[in-house]
């Protein structure tokens, strides 16, 4: 496409709007190779002379036809886009959408709000939802409980004995006998951590919502949800690996305002590079500097 639009640029330019420009003056010419670069350009073409209509028209069919090759090129490759598409395996982060800023409510979860807020504003499309979990250092916990209890278990250990009884032994005071301890079932133990992390777990306000096609994610995720920005706030979620989940943890209006201290950052960072950076460049011309800032006249004489 660009080969076309600049080899027909090149042609009209070469045969319409150059012999325009440089026989615009009745003059004496030279030679080409020792004419000057303002012969060639519109500067050399007489005031309200006929000869600008070929230099208007040649650019008009220029910018005409280099946007409709543009058309016809943009049009091929969404062509070839949607043939991709209907070819390639289904990607299911195509049809989820990443929601932040979910409102929390004193009543409800989380999960209950956005299955409310999507049922009620996309019912036609909504699937389902998956609200994201705080884990952090509970699940290294949980991790480090279950290799316990891997290491533990009576199936793998051949010096515990399986028929392990309760041990009792005289209470010193009433005589009554008590248990020392009691071997539980691994299954069991592990059914129990299970449950402990869930108890453990804290909801973010964020969740992957999924969607029945691509359109009704990609409609979910470009429109604005609420009359405020910072609330349901929608995109398209991207692939599991690129995910930082301690920044999908973290409340929307934090990252908001984190985004405005790292652009006041970085424009502090620059006034205070440029200063320095343009006191060192005055100083190698001194003369200047004395007739703009007279006052340092004395200091820079010095």
């Amino acid at each position: 496409c660009s080969i076309r639009i600049f080899s027909l640029a090149a042609i009209l330019c070469l045969f319409g709007i150059l012999p325009v420009h440089y026989f615009g003056r009745k003059m004496h010419r030279l030679e080409i190779s020792s004419e000057q670069l303002h012969m060639f350009t519109v500067g050399n073409v007489e005031v309200q002379s006929r000869w600008l209509w070929v230099h208007s028209i040649v650019l008009y069919i220029i910018s005409g036809v280099a946007c409709f090759l543009l058309y016809v090129e943009y049009r091929h490759i969404a062509r070839l886009r949607l043939i991709h598409l209907k070819r390639a395996t289904v990607n299911p982060g195509q049809f989820t959408v990443l929601v932040r800023g979910i409102p929390k409510t004193t009543n409800e979860s989380c999960s209950t709000d956005v299955d409310d807020f999507f049922t009620k504003y996309h019912p036609s499309s909504y699937l389902f939802h998956q609200v994201v979990y705080k884990a952090g250092k509970v699940q290294k916990i949980i991790t480090g409980a279950k290799k316990a209890c891997g290491m533990s278990d009576p199936s793998t250990d051949t010096t515990l004995d399986q028929s392990c009884e309760a041990i009792t032994y005289p209470c010193s005071l009433c005589g009554a006998s008590s248990d020392s301890f009691r071997l539980l079932p691994t299954a069991e133990v592990a059914k129990n951590i299970d449950n402990e992390f869930w108890n453990c777990l804290q909801e973010c306000a964020a969740a992957f919502v999924f969607f029945k096609t691509r359109y009704g994610a990609l409609v979910a995720s470009e429109a604005l949800q609420t009359s405020n920005p910072t609330n349901w706030v929608t995109d398209l979620a991207p692939e599991p690996d690129d995910v930082y989940w301690s920044n999908i943890w973290l409340p929307y209006k934090q990252l908001w305002i984190r985004r405005i201290a790292t652009v006041l950052g970085s424009l502090v960072f620059l006034v205070s590079f440029l200063l320095p950076v343009a006191f060192i460049q005055g100083l190698s011309r001194l003369d200047q500097l004395q007739k703009k800032l007279p006052f340092l006249d004395g200091l820079l004489k010095k």
